[in-house]
């Protein structure tokens, strides 16, 4: 009998120990991923009606160190951002960047012949299009900021079309990632658009 008193604490506090292990499991929280993805086939942006010749070459892209990392940037302040934990990009930044420009290219100016940096073959490459991004991230709630410095170039590098600074804002519609994503999305939305608008320009 006296046995079993002993045991019985060391039995409770066990099953204890199982249900807190239980509670945690069943309330852990779960990562959410997120992506860029491109505009619409079917834009109003569309800047041609008819298939294009030209071929582009997009990038390379360079990013700042802070956002090459998986998780979501929440800018607190303009000195301060706040990583998330549990809001994260299912691929490289950089990456889906580079890949959702070029495919915003290709719809906006009706070209197939769009290659991302570091282009293989021989494929002539007409106009190269470089971006380095300065600030892409956003405020919860807020605004979301697109600001880079851009460049095309023709004859593989050796003459400069154009260089330009652009600045980009995107009111958020809710307190979530999902809007924060959407508003960056937008924004680099409007720079394909600029990009596009200024390679027409030169195109015959």
């Amino acid at each position: 009998m006296k046995t079993f008193l002993l045991k019985r604490p060391l039995i409770l506090l066990f099953c204890a120990y199982i249900s807190i292990l239980g509670g945690c499991a069943a309330s852990t929280k779960q990562s959410k991923f997120f992506v860029l993805t491109p505009i619409s086939k079917a834009s109003p942006d569309k800047l041609n009606q008819s298939p294009q010749k030209i071929t582009i070459g997009v990038g390379p892209i360079e990013f700042p160190s802070y956002l090459n990392r998986p998780n979501i940037l929440n800018r607190i302040s303009a000195n301060q951002v706040q990583l998330s934990e549990f809001h994260r990009w299912a691929e490289p930044l950089e990456e889906n960047f580079s890949r959702v420009l070029a495919e915003n290219l290709s719809i906006l100016l009706l070209t197939d012949q769009v290659a991302v940096f570091p282009w293989k073959g021989t494929m002539p490459i007409e106009y190269q299009v470089t971006v380095s991004i300065t600030k892409y991230d956003g405020e919860l709630g807020g605004d979301s900021f697109l600001e880079c410095r851009w460049a095309i170039f023709r004859n593989y590098g050796k003459e400069v079309l154009v260089m330009k600074k652009s600045k980009f804002k995107e009111a958020s519609d809710s307190q979530d990632y999902d809007s924060l994503v959407t508003g960056m999305n937008r924004n680099l939305e409007k720079l394909s658009v600029e990009i596009a608008k200024s390679i027409q320009s030169f195109s015959p």
